[in-house]
């Protein structure tokens, strides 16, 4: 995982070539959390598979505490409802493009 990542808590978003966040999820510590995306492909389930393949690259911000990430978390899930978070809420996991 890349050095830049830091090993803090935040949110981190997976973004589609135009820009649109596909999905948001939260970290105590964002270096550690990411890197459980880029593993042995046997250990890492299909869903997060097919999420890294969509995907073009990562953003990601900085919070004070974990509180924080988890109320940010909630609040870009809530504004721009990302395709895997929205989905996997409902019970339909949208797996393919």
């Amino acid at each position: 995982m890349s050095d830049t990542i830091p090993h803090l808590p935040g949110v981190y978003r997976f973004m589609d070539d135009e820009g649109t966040i596909l999905y948001v999820g939260k970290a105590k510590d964002l270096r550690n959390r990411l890197s459980n995306y880029f593993g042995d492909k046997k250990v890492i389930p299909y869903k997060s598979r097919v999420l890294t393949k969509n995907a073009s690259y990562i953003e990601f911000t900085i919070v004070e505490t974990e509180h924080d990430a988890l109320l940010m978390e909630n609040t870009f899930i809530k504004k721009f409802q990302p395709r895997y978070n929205v989905a996997l809420k409902m019970g339909n996991p949208i797996l393919t493009s």
